[in-house]
């Protein structure tokens, strides 16, 4: 008898775990699978990448952003993964809709660092017939921009890859360096030879008139509107030597059109620190 009654009580205690306990873990279940949904959509939703909106739907075939992901599958698809902007100074009358008029060769600009002289700078000027407000604004450098879609621009006309923004906030000439580190080892954009440009690859972007929206002297194709333009931005190459201590950079002004100096000094004896123009944005090239 005592027997019958432990396995009624059993049955019972049974009973009453499959009504609680297991929906309450069907539950969970079914919340943490749509955490990851969510998880999974947030990390692909504001994508340019057609093959990321697919990955979702072949994961979550019947998801609950299923049928965006295949709104902005057709739409991607139907514009292509690359827009081609007119960048030179031809009325846009006169150019086909997304295509930009290759240039009759390819520029080759100087990519190892070196010190410069003012008289060096000059040079490249003259030589590439860079457009640099009140140096040579009537200079002529011929760009083919193509925005990748993945944080970068290619310039046809001179091979080089660039960051479309920049580092987000200005940074030291030690910093630049471990910030261009960083950018190779989480390989950027799919890169691993991100560099600090020469000033002649930056003078390369430079326009002799401010451009709309922000009237920065940079194409617009860089200037995007829900970010800060960087204004003042690294070169790799050192400035020409100067007296005592003091060190220095070259550095670019796309806010004032102006080429700068960096310089810097650190006595540590009088406890003298002279700083001019230090702290820059960084905006990283790579060659195509």
């Amino acid at each position: 008898m005592k027997r019958y009654k432990i396995c009624i009580g059993l049955s019972v205690l049974c009973l009453f775990l499959c009504m609680t306990v297991l929906p309450a873990v069907a539950q969970d279940a079914d919340t943490s699978k749509s955490d990851y949904e969510m998880m999974f959509w947030e990390s692909v939703k504001d994508s340019n990448n057609v093959d990321m909106y697919r990955a979702y739907i072949e994961q979550y075939p019947h998801g609950h952003f299923a049928p965006i992901a295949k709104i902005k599958i057709d739409a991607l698809s139907k514009n292509g993964p690359k827009e081609v902007r007119p960048v030179n100074k031809t009325p846009l009358k006169n150019v086909q809709m997304n295509r930009t008029p290759m240039p009759d060769k390819r520029y080759q600009l100087r990519s190892r660092p070196k010190k410069l002289l003012e008289r060096d700078i000059q040079n490249a000027i003259k030589k590439h017939n860079f457009s640099i407000p009140k140096r040579n604004p009537d200079g002529h450098f011929k760009n083919a921009f193509v925005d990748n879609h993945d944080g970068t621009i290619t310039d046809e006309a001179t091979g080089l890859i660039w960051q479309k923004s920049s580092s987000g906030h200005k940074i030291s000439k030690v910093r630049a360096k471990r910030y261009i580190e960083n950018l190779n080892w989480e390989k950027f954009a799919g890169h691993s030879t991100w560099r600090l440009p020469t000033l002649d690859e930056l003078l390369s972007l430079m326009e002799s008139r401010p451009q709309a929206p922000s009237s920065f002297y940079i194409d617009a194709i860089f200037q995007d509107p829900s970010t800060y333009t960087p204004d003042r931005v690294w070169s790799a190459d050192e400035k020409e030597p100067a007296m005592g201590n003091l060190h220095g950079a070259w550095a670019l002004n796309f806010w004032r059109g102006t080429i700068l100096r960096a310089d810097w000094e650190w006595d540590s004896g009088a406890n003298v620190t002279t700083e001019t123009n230090v702290d820059n944005f960084v905006k990283a090239v790579c060659t195509k």
